[in-house]
């Protein structure tokens, strides 16, 4: 498989050779071995696969009576190493110094006689010292291969055997790809395999890795460092695990991006996880503290919606088929979680202009994270946002179980809503023209169900100028502004939301559009419902008319309560404009305003009843406006027999029924016009509006009447002013 272009071999020893009645005795002393300029090559290619200046074995005996062999030193200064893995995961060095099998000779085939059992041979070797060594493997089980360089390899081992549990020293320092260093110091042994070590990594360059995360992300890695420092353990006797890693690592100037589509995504001054302990059989893992400093994060919203962090792990529908079942959880412990001085930066180029906002310093800590699904992590962060609005978030989460626990408070103060307007002009229709808003969230997240209520704080958030968007709701945003904003200019609005985590549809930001669009369409829709709630909890469904007696304007002491009550809550609610429409009753009404025309024409209280009224008087107006014959008509249509009488007797007058006969006449032929009706229905908005303004102090001009209109009917023989609100 391989051949040997040259080199040059020197050897020397002293050696004592007698034949004995045990057999032939053999000893080697000052065994002395010099190989030098050794070029070794693939026999399939032409480049040298191994070059070795110098291997020198300096002392040592062989005792072939004894079968034990003792070195002293083997020393290799220099040399280069080059090979391959093929994509089938093979060492092409491995298989370069594979033997090439050979047919068996029919001697071979033989089953062997029953043999003694060899007694083992000794080996021993003081030490072994390997000096400025390379080695370069190109990996192409990657794409592209992956080079790795080693290169300034020493190597020191000392009192090397082969018996069993014999522990050798190692010292070994070497270069990673012209950046990093490596160095272990310990104790390894060969039988059985263990290792003892302090290994310490040092300048890690994490873009040498980038082959291997091409097959399953996105990620672009452009800079970035990473270290350890502690002990690696390996079967080492006397402890319950096959594999302990202990000690201290970060990543430090790290940066990455996104393929193809370039720029910075994600980069941090340093993570570092300090008290790190790594188990393997039993599984475990304990952290005492990690810390992210200075972490700097990019999320941008392209013009088609979709988002940078979208699509940084590559979807493999195969290997999550051939994924195997998910066995225990891996049991994982971090003491604490220590965030400094990080940012994250938010541009969304979906709207026009595109919206941008940064959340700095964001710092604070989560302690006591566990897979432990009884576990309770304590969480106090804190950041600001857009250099002045500040971010509060406490509570207690549990996001390593297997059964999510979320008991989160999150406060949002003071943020300026002007920048909303890329937003608001979408969806709206109008640029925010000033505002403050604060919001106070509580999420609670519990055996998959999510509980949410949010306060949203609204300060004099005002809209500006008309934005032209065919995206822009038909909703009357303006008037549920002006039902939510109080006299000081505050919106205060509770909106709850709630979401199972099983459901396959299940999206917390698609729980959020809906909820708003519930409240401002349930606000619209019933704005007398929600002013009702300001004055102590009432429905408000009779906040939105008053009504009034047949043919009268005057207010009741019930109508004039009802009024006081809305007068107060408009006050509370200064940006809302009221709209009142008098209407009036075809029929109740008309009876009413002809039977005040009469009464005035007769100069009578318009109170008196019809049993006091003077009957002479109403045959003389009746007369006057008819004629006696028809008078007379009347009289025998009110006209019967006593009790008792014969026909033929005499009839007499039913009073009573001759007298509302008469008056029911009188009245219906009273002249009235629609324009009487219509002024009356007016007369009783602007007498609404009059005491809204004198009573209740509102201003003037915040009340509009409207065209006044016919009643519908009803079975309460009242007459409604109806009202409807608008916004200033």
């Amino acid at each position: 498989r391989f051949s040997v272009d040259q080199g040059l071999m020197a050897t020397s020893t002293h050696y004592d050779l007698s034949m004995g009645e045990t057999g032939m005795a053999l000893f080697l002393d000052e065994i002395k071995l010099a190989l030098t300029d050794i070029s070794i090559r693939d026999k399939e290619s032409s480049e040298p696969a191994i070059t070795l200046p110098e291997i020198t074995l300096s002392g040592g005996q062989l005792n072939l009576g004894e079968q034990k062999v003792q070195l002293d030193q083997l020393t290799v200064v220099g040399g280069n190493i080059n090979t391959f893995i093929n994509k089938q995961g093979e060492v092409d060095l491995a298989r370069l110094l594979t033997p090439i099998d050979t047919p068996l000779s029919i001697q071979e085939k033989q089953p062997p006689e029953e043999a003694q059992e060899a007694s083992p041979w000794v080996i021993e070797l003081n030490k072994v010292t390997l000096k400025t060594l390379s080695i370069g493997i190109a990996d192409q089980t990657t794409s592209p291969t992956a080079e790795i360089r080693l290169d300034d390899i020493s190597i020191e081992l000392s009192n090397i055997s082969n018996q069993a549990d014999d522990r050798f020293a190692l010292d070994a320092n070497l270069s990673i790809n012209g950046e990093g260093r490596l160095g272990l110091q310990g104790e390894v042994g060969a039988m059985p395999v263990m290792a003892d070590l302090a290994l310490a990594l040092a300048t890690f360059p994490l873009k040498s890795i980038q082959p291997y995360l091409n097959a399953n992300t996105n990620l672009n890695l452009t800079k970035g460092h990473a270290a350890f420092k502690g002990q690696l353990s390996y079967m080492k006797p006397g402890t319950s695990a096959d594999l302990q890693l202990a000690g201290q690592a970060a990543i430090s100037e790290f940066s990455a991006g996104k393929q193809k589509t370039g720029g910075q995504l994600i980069a941090w001054k340093a993570l570092t996880l300090n008290d790190l302990a790594l188990q393997i059989a039993p599984d475990r893992l304990d952290i005492k503290t990690i810390t992210l400093d200075k972490l700097q994060t990019q999320l941008v919203v392209a013009k088609d919606q979709t988002i940078n962090v979208a699509g940084l792990v590559k979807e493999n529908p195969a290997a999550e088929q051939d994924k195997p079942a998910a066995g225990e959880p891996f049991p994982v412990t971090i003491d604490k979680v220590v965030l400094k001085r990080n940012a994250i930066s938010f541009t969304d180029n979906s709207v026009t202009p595109r919206f941008t906002s940064r959340l700095s310093e964001f710092q604070g800590t989560i302690e006591g994270l566990s897979s432990e699904n009884i576990a309770r992590a304590k969480v106090k962060l804190n950041g600001k946002v857009d250099d002045y609005a500040q971010l509060k978030i406490s509570g207690k989460i549990n996001p390593l179980s297997e059964e999510l626990y979320t008991d989160l408070k999150i406060d949002f103060i003071g943020y300026d809503m002007a920048t909303f307007t890329p937003y608001t002009g979408k969806f709206i229709g109008s640029a925010v023209d000033k505002g403050r808003m604060t919001l106070n969230l509580v999420y609670l997240v519990s055996q998959n169900e999510l509980k949410g209520d949010n306060q949203i704080l609204l300060d004099q958030f005002t809209l500006g100028r008309d934005i032209e968007s065919k995206d822009a709701t038909s909703l009357p945003v303006g008037l549920a502004i002006a039902l939510l904003k109080d006299a000081s200019g505050r919106i205060d609005i509770d909106m709850p939301i709630r979401g199972n985590l099983d459901d396959p549809e299940f999206s917390f930001f698609h729980l959020i559009p809906p909820a708003l669009l519930n409240l401002v369409t349930g606000i619209i829709s019933s704005p007398f419902k929600l002013l009702g709630k300001l004055v102590g909890g009432g429905s408000g469904d009779d906040m939105d008319n008053v009504v009034f007696l047949p043919g009268q304007y005057e207010l009741a002491a019930d109508q004039i309560e009802r009024l006081t009550t809305l007068g107060k809550v408009l006050n509370q609610r200064p940006q809302l404009r009221l709209d009142v429409r008098g209407q009036y009753d075809s029929v109740l009404d008309k009876v009413v305003l002809q039977q005040q025309k009469l009464h005035e024409s007769l100069q009578i209280p318009l109170n008196i009843s019809l049993e006091s009224l003077d009957l002479t008087q109403l045959e003389i107006y009746y007369v006057a406006q008819i004629d006696s014959e028809r008078l007379a008509a009347v009289k025998i249509e009110n006209s019967h027999l006593p009790q008792g009488a014969k026909e033929g007797d005499a009839k007499v007058i039913d009073q009573p029924a001759y007298k509302t006969a008469l008056y029911n006449a009188a009245v219906a032929m009273q002249p009235l016009v629609e324009d009487d009706l219509r002024d009356l229905a007016l007369t009783r908005a602007n007498h609404v509006r009059n005491y809204l303004v004198e009573n209740s102090g509102l201003a003037a001009e915040r009340i509009f009447i409207l065209d006044v209109g016919a009643a519908e009917a009803n079975p309460t023989n009242v007459i409604k002013a109806q009202f409807n609100l608008g916004a200033n």
